[in-house]
């Protein structure tokens, strides 16, 4: 009943829930994963703030986005900024753009991400005939977001098909 389907992913958003509950995401059992439980799967774009300083966070932040892109995933890549001592990186008005940008190749948006920000977008979304699907960890969601969706999936739900393990 969803139709054609393409998920956005807020990294820092996802990367702050996997803190929470404890595992992380097997990005590599991602697209397996969708292809199996979605009838016309599109793909998924990933939107990733590099850590700014040449270190090895940043080398093992890279290494990621390799294999990303290896697995299928469309990588959009910005590098953070710091602002008064603060570092600040977000890809959020890029994520927008594109589910716009794009809105012709789904019928229903998958968005990875809590942030509350996101509500103006999935308003629009739905105002323009697309389904919104929430995916995120319950104490990391704003309400807001829920409220201007079709369906909300707990992250945790998810884990024994993406839980990574070695």
């Amino acid at each position: 009943p969803f139709g054609r389907i393409s998920i956005f992913i807020d990294a820092a958003n996802v990367f702050y829930s996997q803190r929470t509950l404890g595992w992380t995401i097997d990005f590599k059992k991602f697209y397996p994963f969708f292809n199996k439980v979605c009838k016309d799967f599109r793909g998924a774009s990933f939107y990733f703030a590099l850590w700014f300083e040449q270190n090895d966070k940043r080398a093992n932040e890279e290494k990621m986005i390799g294999m990303l892109k290896k697995q299928g995933f469309k990588v959009v890549v910005k590098d953070s900024k710091k602002v008064k001592g603060t570092v600040k990186a977000n890809c959020d008005v890029e994520l927008t753009i594109d589910a716009i940008r794009l809105m012709s190749t789904y019928d229903t948006a998958v968005l990875f991400s809590g942030d509350g920000d996101f509500a103006a977008l999935c308003r629009y979304l739905r105002d323009h005939g697309k389904r919104v699907i929430i995916v995120s960890y319950r104490d990391h969601v704003s309400y807001e977001l829920i409220n201007n969706s079709d369906l909300y999936i707990p992250l945790d739900k998810l884990k024994k098909e993406l839980k990574y393990s070695k």
